[in-house]
């Protein structure tokens, strides 16, 4: 029966005559039932009734169901009680009592649930309405933070445009990529039940396609990208992008030196509890910082390993016909 009840029936606005004109009519149905089916009853006179009481209650309201509750007590009584053809109930009181008595107290069970899903509806529907001033306070301050790093970003652009110093040019040019990624992240934040997420092939690939544009197309290398689709919490995938970012950088300065041609791979992938990051170059050997040496000063290998450990997670690279870099850190269920 909870089934009838997952939503508000259409019935139930319609207007009173018309509610009951149509109990009266599941009544007079139930009348000529039992007296269709008398001889095969076995006695069970009230079972078509109970059935129009119950539909009563259901596709209209306590009122209707009330209607329906005195309609067939007294039609029940004067056709199908001894003495028939009499308003008398004589012997057959108990069964007639308990006909009146168990149709009460579903009458009451049936508004009891149609209290509640009235309730539930409207709770729904203040639950909707509040996901929707979420999603849109979460646009808002998405773009609003979107346009903060651009203006961010155009600073350190003029910035670096002034400086007459290499060194500081590369560390700004830096700086400015990274912040160009927390605009990434941004931009592909979504809500779910609990918080907000990063879809991670979404994200990877628009990482990647920002870096041919700036970076690669400038240089005969190819990159290609392998990412499969989880979400990260926001914290997570900034992380993860630092540290794709770095190290596709550090590979476009040191793997491929006097327009040498190469290949840029770059993978997101989950094996058993792990999420799995990997940048791997064809390049001299010498593509990446080593985090692992524990011996650099540069601020790519501390912010390598800073980011490891904030994802708690490694970070190792390998050198063979190029270089392989791997993060690998746990699944936050």
């Amino acid at each position: 029966m909870y089934k009838l009840f997952a939503q508000p029936l259409v019935t139930r606005s319609w207007p009173t005559a018309a509610r009951y004109g149509v109990t009266l009519v599941m009544v007079l149905a139930a009348l000529a039932a039992t007296e269709w089916l008398q001889p095969h009853m076995n006695g069970h006179t009230f079972t078509f009734f109970y059935a129009a009481v119950v539909a009563a209650g259901v596709m209209f309201n306590h009122g209707s169901s009330i209607v329906a509750l005195l309609t067939s007590a007294v039609l029940a009584d004067y056709f199908f009680l001894d003495p028939v053809g009499s308003f008398d109930i004589g012997a057959d009181i108990v069964p007639w009592l308990a006909f009146v008595a168990i149709c009460l107290v579903i009458g009451i069970v049936v508004k009891a649930m149609h209290v509640a899903v009235h309730h539930l509806h409207a709770a729904n529907r203040a639950l909707a309405s509040s996901d929707s001033e979420k999603d849109l306070l979460l646009r808002e301050a998405t773009h609003r933070t979107r346009n903060d790093l651009q203006m961010l970003g155009a600073l350190i652009d003029l910035q670096m445009r002034a400086s007459d110093n290499a060194l500081v040019r590369n560390a700004l040019s830096a700086t400015r990529g990274r912040v160009r990624l927390l605009g990434e992240v941004q931009q592909r934040l979504r809500r779910t039940q609990d918080n907000t997420v990063v879809d991670m092939r979404d994200f990877i690939t628009g990482l990647c396609d920002d870096l041919r544009h700036t970076l690669f197309d400038l240089h005969p290398i190819t990159l290609t990208l392998q990412a499969e689709q989880h979400d990260l919490s926001q914290e997570q995938a900034v992380a993860v992008g630092l540290v794709i970012n770095e190290l596709a950088t550090n590979a476009l300065k040191y793997a491929f030196p006097d327009g040498r041609q190469g290949h840029l791979r770059i993978g997101f992938v989950r094996q058993d509890s792990d999420y799995v990051v990997t940048v791997e170059d064809d390049g001299i050997g010498a593509a990446t910082a080593r985090p692992q040496s524990g011996t650099g000063t540069h601020m790519g290998q501390r912010l390598l390993r800073a980011l490891a450990a904030q994802l708690h997670g490694e970070i190792a690279v390998e050198t063979r016909d190029g270089t392989i870099a791997t993060l690998r850190f746990p699944v936050v269920s």
